[in-house]
């Protein structure tokens, strides 16, 4: 197993020690809750070497230890690491990396650079400076005023060579990635069995029967397109769920392409109750009915 490797931690400073980069990716955060793994979802907001802002479909408390992971793009295994919520409020939710392998780390900063080189824009402003910052940041100005020129990138530049050497580090590092394992509070989340290492077989178990542990439901919006077109239907989607009840994954199986996406969007939402055999949580397989029916 790879050595995690420890993050900086800025302390009560009102300053983000990295940039943020805007990116939109699924994002899962494991909580223990009395000694239970609970697998919360999102979507990240913004990412960086120092942490991520995420909507997650769940609370959090500031200061709560939590594991993360989430697929950046370009990156083929997950970035996962051992994190503390900074804040939470009714969007978003600020989250700080404490630490993680260094491979993983070495991947994250990569892409970090990628992003910023790929869009041209410098990273996402840091956090408002206090009173006494911006005192010293004009001190500074004033003593130390000297002109800067940026050299703007040529719209015909041919150098490829910087962008040739971030894909070779991205590609080293993402292939020593496929060697890490994470510590072992994952492997509850990701259906195997702690104790043996051996992962859990998924249990085929019918539609009627997990709606009976259904606990949160969110409905599907009724597409715009579709309901132009007066279209109607049931739609059949295969869900993977988790041991903790979170749903995994999401496919539909029969419906109209319209109806069939939002009904794969809601689903991804939904939380059941843990489906437990011989007095142990495993992992489910199971499908789901949505009837799409246009008012009346």
């Amino acid at each position: 197993m790879s050595q995690l490797v420890s993050l900086p931690n800025p302390g009560n400073s009102n300053r983000r020690r990295f940039g943020r980069f805007a990116v939109a990716v699924p994002v899962d955060v494991v909580v223990l809750r009395s000694g239970v793994p609970s697998t919360i979802p999102g979507r990240s907001v913004d990412v960086g070497e120092g942490g991520v802002s995420a909507v997650l479909a769940g609370e959090l408390q500031p200061g709560e230890a939590i594991g993360i992971s989430l697929q950046l793009p370009f990156v083929l295994e997950p970035v996962q690491a051992k994190a503390v919520v900074r804040h939470h409020g009714p969007l978003r939710c600020g989250i700080q990396f404490i630490a993680m392998s260094a491979e993983q780390l070495t991947a994250l900063r990569t892409w970090a650079r990628m992003a910023q080189e790929r869009s041209g824009v410098p990273p996402a402003p840091e956090l408002v400076p206090t009173k006494d910052d911006a005192r010293k940041k004009d001190g500074a100005r004033a003593s130390h005023a000297v002109p800067v020129r940026r050299r703007l990138p040529s719209k015909h530049s041919s150098d490829w060579r910087p962008q040739l050497r971030w894909v070779l580090l991205l590609a080293i590092a993402t292939i020593a990635a496929l060697g890490y394992w994470w510590y072992s509070g994952w492997d509850q989340t990701s259906g195997v069995n702690a104790t043996s290492g051996v992962p859990q077989r998924a249990v085929q178990v019918p539609g009627t029967v997990m709606q009976q542990h259904l606990l949160h439901r969110v409905d599907p919006e009724y597409p715009a397109d579709a309901e132009k077109a007066r279209l109607e239907g049931v739609v059949i989607v295969s869900a993977s769920i988790a041991p903790d009840g979170a749903v995994k994954s999401v496919s539909p199986i029969s419906g109209h392409p319209l109806l069939a996406r939002a009904a794969v969007d809601a689903v991804r939402w939904w939380r059941f109750q843990p489906y437990q055999l011989e007095g142990q949580a495993v992992p489910v397989e199971t499908t789901i009915e949505i009837d799409f029916q246009l008012p009346k």
